[in-house]
């Protein structure tokens, strides 16, 4: 049971969040969702929180944190649905947006080696992309548990072609280039009949489409260029 006391403070400090982006103060906002995630109210919450300071930690440059963030945000939300009889769409929906922050934060720590020329993380612990994978299967599986009917099951989900664009350019980042070409033809074909968001879903697609093209190169503008497109097109 939340103790009273803790959940309006939980409140308290949620609400001071945005007031302190507002003013500039990204770290002491960071700090105070890392006091939150402390006296989160539920499970459900404090896996979310854990990725929200897992996408600042990111922004601030804090790229290890980042990346511990996000396995515990997975970890959370993991624990969750392996736990449910039947999970729920929120709960499968939690878990995808969790195992897409470990699988991004883990590409774009590869795409970060090779556009320096290190190989010290070009393999990041864990990999990369079999959480992107596992985002796909939840998407996959929350549109057929939404379906009542025919026309529902042919719906083209965003969620869904988005979490398809990460695995194409995450499979071209590890050198399946055929595979997330193939892929990235399949995203750009869906996304102009996605649910919503239909540019941007297409941007997505083209971007996938680019990196497996552009990264056959191993060096120069051409692989460059793929690297940066990528890591463009990783986005959440």
């Amino acid at each position: 049971m939340t103790n009273p006391d803790n959940s309006s403070v939980f409140e308290t400090m949620m609400h001071d969040v945005p007031i302190l982006e507002e003013l500039g103060f990204d770290k002491s906002a960071l700090k105070k969702r890392e006091s939150a995630y402390e006296i989160a109210p539920d499970d459900l919450t404090r896996g979310w929180l854990a990725r929200e300071i897992s996408v600042e930690s990111d922004l601030q440059g804090e790229h290890v944190q980042a990346g511990e963030w996000a396995l515990t945000a997975y970890r959370i939300h993991n624990g969750i649905v392996e736990a449910a009889n039947k999970p729920t769409s929120e709960e499968l929906e939690e878990r995808a947006a969790s195992a897409t922050r470990v699988g991004v934060n883990g590409l774009r720590r590869i795409i970060r080696a090779k556009q320096g020329g290190s190989q010290s993380e070009a393999t990041p612990q864990p990999a990369p992309l079999p959480y992107l994978r596992g985002a796909l299967v939840d998407q996959k599986a929350i549109k057929k548990a939404e379906s009542q009917t025919l026309a529902d099951s042919r719906r083209v989900r965003r969620d869904e072609v988005d979490a398809r664009r990460r695995v194409s350019i995450g499979e071209s980042i590890v050198g399946e280039r055929w595979r997330a070409f193939v892929i990235g033809v399949m995203v750009t074909s869906e996304a102009l009949r996605s649910d919503s968001k239909k540019l941007r879903t297409f941007a997505g697609g083209v971007a996938a489409l680019g990196v497996a093209v552009l990264i056959t190169s191993e060096e120069g503008r051409r692989r460059s260029a793929a690297l940066w497109l990528a890591d463009r097109g990783l986005f959440e």
